[in-house]
């Protein structure tokens, strides 16, 4: 699962560890946990929205997912009137974090 090695990769770097004091035994648990409750989706790497393929192998994976809402503090992504558009024709609203959490919070999702 590509999705799942980058959030490991994004996990095991120093400054991330640091940060929220993560240890290597605390991250493949939550890796596991992920990976048990996680939908696999095949994505084939055509959808080209984004500067960044990264991001772009997200935002395939949450319109082949079928997923509601692709969530991202992520510029090249939130700020991208162009893409949010694309993503939103595609039935994939884009939503910054703290959009998300306020949906959430009020129980709209």
């Amino acid at each position: 699962m590509p999705l799942l090695e980058e959030l490991a990769d994004v996990l095991h770097r120093p400054r991330i560890k640091d940060k929220y004091e993560l240890h290597d035994d605390e991250i493949e648990e939550y890796l596991r946990l992920i990976a048990e409750q996680a939908i696999s989706v095949e994505v084939s790497g055509d959808l080209k929205v984004c500067r960044d393929p990264d991001d772009n192998l997200i935002l395939e994976t949450a319109v082949v997912g079928k997923a509601n809402y692709a969530v991202s503090r992520d510029d090249d992504i939130k700020a991208d009137k162009d893409l949010i558009t694309h993503m939103k024709a595609r039935g994939v609203k884009v939503l910054t974090v703290s959009q998300f959490l306020r949906k959430l919070k009020a129980g709209e999702l």
